[in-house]
């Protein structure tokens, strides 16, 4: 122990003569190099801070190009699982008989009783109208011209609409698009405020199904309008049907005086026609005299009409063309509904007419899209429930699908006899 501790005290001796001996060097020299080896320091340290930092960016940099890529080999590699994944018939069929539930399946998306009954519901009520063409008969009558019974039809055109909704939910889904759940609400709100609540019901379906339904139909707008943007399969830009626009479309307001083609009325129009023109005169606002004076109801304070050669009456088209930008009619235009005084606008691309205009030049590839993947869609279904199904449907309905026309013309003829 004692050993230890006197080895202790001699390196404890040695510390002290050398920093006594450092210290007998002239001041000068202590100085000048204390200075050097302080900047030296400073430059190390500079340089190491500098280069941390560049290290630091370039590693951010480098994780932030890798995020990019992994994102979009992420998207990438969804797309081709979707493309691999494409389920084959029998597969499809598989799918089909081990849910009690599906009465279809169409591109591995199933399809339930209620889901199929909701379409169905729908195409018939669109074509309902028609049932006095056959009479009691009219589920199994021809169709005018199509080659097609009432019944043949109903029963294709809910096939059809089926497949046309997956192919937009498999496009919603490769494009990333989601239907907001407020707007489903509200499109829900429409057709029960239409139909009465209980449409679900009446189709002998499902509140999930019909909600589902409206999901579906929102896709409708929504893929297209994704396709149209900018990046899009379809995209059209702004600048490239401009010039189309200018060329060919009037943006207005006016002001009708109604009249009912009585020279009273007519000149009782003209009065307040030429009241309203002589108010603009003095400076009054155009919206705040569509207020006051106007009796179209399709015009209201804010609104425009945009619109092409041969939508307006003539002498509405004329007396737009013949105006500048911010001028009015000074003299009332007479039509058949009474008399107009009408202000031309700078014409803007917020408006339907543009949006429609873009649309027609965007839809040949809209549809190509489409019609290739409405092709290419499978399906496969257990005909004989859904052929128990729809006369279950129909007799709910009212219809009796065993008449035949024969037997409505041989009904008649034994009447007349």
């Amino acid at each position: 122990e004692n050993n230890e501790g006197e080895q202790v005290i001699m390196k404890s001796e040695e510390v002290s003569e050398n920093v006594i001996s450092s210290e007998q060097v002239p001041k000068k020299k202590n100085i000048k190099l204390f200075v050097m080896i302080a900047v030296l320091i400073v430059v190390i340290i500079g340089g190491a801070i500098a280069t941390t930092m560049y290290l630091n960016d370039k590693k951010n940099e480098d994780i932030e190009r890798e995020e990019r890529i992994k994102e979009k080999d992420k998207k990438d590699d969804k797309k081709s699982d979707k493309a691999a994944e494409k389920i084959s018939e029998e597969e499809m069929k598989e799918m089909l008989y081990a849910d009690d539930n599906f009465v279809a399946v169409i591109d591995g998306v199933g399809i339930t009783k209620d889901d199929y009954n909701i379409v169905y519901w729908m195409t018939y009520d669109s074509v309902k109208m028609y049932q006095q063409d056959g009479g009691d008969a009219w589920y199994n009558t021809q169709i005018d011209g199509e080659g097609i019974t009432y019944g043949d039809y109903m029963k294709e055109s809910t096939v059809n609409i089926l497949k046309q909704y997956i192919v937009y939910e498999n496009l919603a889904e490769e494009y990333e698009i989601t239907v907001e759940e407020s707007k489903i609400d509200e499109a829900l709100a429409d057709i029960k405020a239409y139909y009465g609540e209980d449409v679900a019901k009446q189709a002998n379906s499902s509140e999930d199904a019909l909600r589902l339904l409206v999901k579906r139909e929102l896709l409708l707008g929504l893929v297209p309008e994704k396709m149209m943007s900018e990046g899009g399969a379809a995209y059209v830009s702004d600048e490239e049907i401009l010039p189309e626009f200018e060329n060919n479309y009037m943006r207005v307001q006016h002001i009708l005086i109604l009249a009912d083609g009585t020279e009273e009325s007519d000149a009782q129009a003209l009065n307040k026609a030429n009241e309203v023109i002589a108010k603009l005169d003095g400076g009054a606002d155009f919206d705040s005299l569509i207020e006051e004076y106007n009796e179209d109801p399709g015009m209201t304070k804010g609104k425009y009409y945009t619109f092409t050669n041969g939508v307006m009456v003539e002498q509405f088209e004329e007396a737009s063309k013949n105006l500048q930008i911010g001028e009015y009619t000074k003299e009332p235009v007479k039509t058949d509904y009474g008399y107009h005084v009408i202000k031309k606008y700078e014409l803007t691309t917020d408006c339907e007419e543009f949006k429609n205009i873009k649309f027609e030049k965007a839809k040949p590839v809209i549809t190509e899209i489409i019609e290739t993947k409405f092709n290419e869609s499978m399906i496969v279904q257990k005909e004989d429930a859904i052929k128990q199904n729809i006369t279950e449907l129909l007799k709910g309905f009212g219809i009796d699908t065993s008449i035949m026309p024969e037997d409505v013309a041989e009904a008649d003829v034994t009447d007349e006899e």
